[in-house]
């Protein structure tokens, strides 16, 4: 859960971004 607070709170820019994106999910995963 603290994994997905974490993805919230980060920027509209990086959530946008593909790049930052795919790397955000890789980690959840």
């Amino acid at each position: 859960m603290k994994r997905r607070r974490r993805l919230f709170s980060i920027p509209s820019a990086f959530y946008t971004s593909p790049h930052y994106s795919k790397k955000f999910l890789e980690q959840a995963l």
